[in-house]
């Protein structure tokens, strides 16, 4: 989608971009601020997402939410809210002639949220269904569990937030809101059809930043890792095993990296002839498997998912561990680095078409002030070469220093565990 970014920082000590899409009929605005789970006490974990699910609800201009997104949706426009490790992000779309109308209104909402006890109440019993949906979610327990197991000692399992979900009350939300949502501690990216609008956003921008408190920029700290040296096993009477095998190191990766690691996952499961998915399936061992990666909070991360019937479990382990310890070893194909190269500039092309992709595509300046050149983007991938993947594959995969490999599944299947994760080790030895 043909577009230009820029920067604005104003006074207030807020930051943003603002992206020129023209002739876009919509106008997407996104504001976050660090005041995720990574800032209260864990005994608190739910405060963050607690003040998400009100800050759209009752405030100084709205007696109650209902009222409040009635008038938001008149012309069609959507909110929504979400919260996770680092961020609360708060967003909207809405027609191009009325976003000052909902600028406008967001702010209220923003600003001056109630947090009602009525509401309250409501919005905690939507996050206990919420949080109960994900008890069910599998592969995004074991997933939890293997943070935890290499040294995350700040993201929790889903239990352990609905037992602590009753301790969170509305002053909570109150303190939480007056410590985070400062001017310095937000940052945002506006899209559309905005470059003869850009003087009159950037106007209403520095009169609604100035009604948040000054303070500083939350800072993030990064993780450390945690060796292990045994297997993690949770016993749920589900018919399929489910594994994960995650791989760490310290130190987070560069674009170029990141992008040869994504060649990296596509060459392993992304792709029907690829070594993992496409052998997997033509062997009868697996229906499904992927792998993904990325970087957050000072550490690299690849960790590949999927599920089996427990009675091919030990051949589809010994398969996968057979794979990784080749590719370790031997490394990408040329071909294999064309196909990927392929599929990246593919699913590069057809991916951002809409405002909110673009958003998700400069998201990285939420966190790190920073973002990736979309117009060179295409250039590097067909510069990546064999050697940029091999240099990923030995900072993240070549030592086995800090690896964690774990299944989920009934008491049968999970007491093999042990057995499973020696046949995992042997990809180092």
């Amino acid at each position: 989608m043909k577009h230009s970014a820029r920067e604005v920082k104003l006074t207030t000590g807020s930051k943003g971009l603002l992206i020129n899409v023209p002739g876009s009929t919509i106008v997407n605005m996104e504001f976050t601020f660090m005041s995720g789970y990574d800032f209260v006490d864990t005994q608190k974990y739910e405060v963050p997402h607690s003040m998400e699910h009100m800050i759209f609800g009752a405030n100084k201009y709205y007696k109650n939410s209902r009222e409040f997104s009635r008038e938001f949706g008149l012309n069609g426009a959507l909110h929504n809210a979400y919260t996770d490790n680092i961020l609360n992000g708060y967003y909207a779309e809405t027609a191009d002639f009325e976003w000052e109308r909902i600028m406008k209104l967001f702010w209220q909402g923003l600003t001056t949220p109630r947090f009602l006890p009525s509401e309250f109440e409501t919005e905690q019993g939507t996050i206990v269904e919420e949080l109960s949906s994900r008890l069910m979610h599998y592969p995004l327990t074991l997933n939890i569990a293997l943070e935890q197991a290499m040294g995350d000692d700040r993201t929790l399992d889903y239990q352990t937030r609905l037992d602590q979900l009753p301790a969170v009350k509305p002053k909570d939300l109150h303190k939480h809101h007056a410590d985070t949502h400062r001017a310095s501690n937000m940052r945002f990216i506006i899209t559309g059809d905005i470059k003869d609008k850009s003087g009159d956003m950037f106007k209403l921008l520095e009169r609604y930043t100035n009604r948040l408190p000054e303070g500083e920029r939350n800072t993030r700290a990064d993780m450390t890792l945690t060796t292990t040296k045994e297997p993690v096993a949770i016993v749920k009477d589900v018919d399929k095993l489910f594994f994960g095998l995650r791989i760490a190191d310290e130190g987070e990766l560069n674009e170029r990296e990141t992008l040869a690691l994504e060649f990296i996952n596509y060459t392993l499961t992304g792709a029907w002839d690829s070594r993992i998915f496409g052998k997997g399936r033509e062997k009868g061992l697996l229906y499904g498997i992927h792998s993904t990666g990325g970087s957050y909070s000072g550490i690299a991360t690849m960790t590949v998912f999927g599920s089996v019937i427990p009675s091919k479990a030990e051949k589809l382990v010994k398969f996968i561990s057979y794979e990784l310890a080749k590719f370790i070893r031997d490394g990408m194909t040329e071909e294999e680095l064309r196909n990927a190269k392929q599929n990246a500039l593919g699913s590069f092309q057809i991916r951002y078409q809409t405002l909110q992709h673009l958003v998700n595509w400069y998201s990285r300046y939420f966190i790190y002030d920073e973002f990736y050149n979309f117009t060179e983007r295409i250039d590097l991938i067909k510069s990546i070469t064999r050697n940029d993947v091999q240099r990923v594959v030995h900072k993240l995969m070549h030592s086995g220093d800090n690896w964690c490999f774990g299944i989920l599944g009934r008491k049968t299947h999970v007491a093999k565990a042990a057995k499973h994760y020696d046949v995992v080790s042997t990809i180092w030895k």
